[in-house]
C-alpha cells in the first residue's frame, strides 16, 4: 500500500499537533521540550519573547 500526499506526515509538527497525536495538553508537551525529554526546534523570529516549537515527527518514537 503507497501513501498519498494527503496522508503523509508533515515535515515537522506543532506542539499542539503533537498534543493531539498522542491525547495529552499542550502543557505537557511543552514540559517535555523544556525538560529535555522531546526535542523540539525553535523557530520564532529572532527578538521574540515566545519560543515557536517544531518537533520532528521522528522524535515522537520511543527509542530502545
Amino acid at each position: 500500500m503507497t501513501t498519498t500526499s494527503a496522508q503523509a506526515l508533515p515535515r515537522t509538527l506543532t506542539t499542539r499537533q503533537v498534543a493531539v497525536h498522542l491525547g495529552v495538553c499542550a502543557d505537557k508537551v511543552l514540559n517535555w521540550i523544556r525538560s529535555g525529554e522531546l526535542r523540539a526546534i525553535d523557530v520564532a523570529n529572532r527578538g521574540s519573547t515566545r519560543p515557536r516549537y517544531r518537533i520532528d515527527p521522528g522524535d515522537l518514537v520511543p527509542q530502545r
